[in-house]
């Protein structure tokens, strides 16, 4: 039951952003990097977890750019045995499309050992930090093994909703960022 739900919304909260325009998606990119770059946790972070943006997701190239300008250390995803790794970059060479169609680093790059925040993506969130990712559970499960981590969400504000639904299975994020506000999540 709680697995239609969430597709449900998965599917609906695709749609809405898919439809704002390139335009738009852009505005909103920039306003929430703006925001983002105003975070004192990310100005501290010595090494960056972040996606590589794909199709109508908050766009995340000028946040890289930025954290390698700054020779910050800069992971992206990788899913290897089922599990996503923070694959070290040092620039935009050498990533080649998975199995999903998103860009990810080939395979001679290194694993991080140590992440202090993560850029997530995701579908939807609450301003209490519940995240609703696309369904693979991968975030989740990395999460779980590295509670440590600082996690931060990029979304744009109709992506923020009032309830979803979730599991024991389902982290919470910590800082919600969108292109009006950053929310502190009231998780803890």
């Amino acid at each position: 039951m709680i697995k239609n739900k969430k597709n449900l919304i998965r599917k609906r909260m695709k749609m809405i952003r898919d439809h704002l325009s390139k335009d738009e998606q852009i505005k909103k990119s920039n306003l929430i990097l703006n925001n983002l770059f105003s975070l004192v946790e990310l100005e501290e972070a010595q090494t960056v977890f972040t996606y590589l943006s794909f199709g109508s997701e908050v766009n995340t190239n000028k946040l890289i750019n930025r954290l390698l300008n700054q020779n910050k250390i800069i992971c992206v995803p990788k899913i290897i045995n089922n599990n996503i790794q923070p694959i070290i970059i040092k620039d935009y060479k050498n990533l080649v499309k998975n199995m999903f169609g998103y860009l990810e680093p080939a395979n001679d790059h290194p694993i991080a050992n140590q992440v202090n925040l993560c850029i997530t993506p995701g579908l939807a969130f609450t301003k209490s930090g519940k995240r609703l990712g696309y369904g693979g559970g991968y975030y989740d499960r990395y999460f779980s093994s590295h509670p440590e981590i600082l996690k931060v969400a990029l979304a744009f504000e109709t992506q923020v909703l009032k309830t979803l639904p979730t599991t024991n299975q389902d982290q919470l994020i910590n800082i919600l960022v969108t292109e009006k506000e950053i929310i502190k999540c009231s998780n803890k």
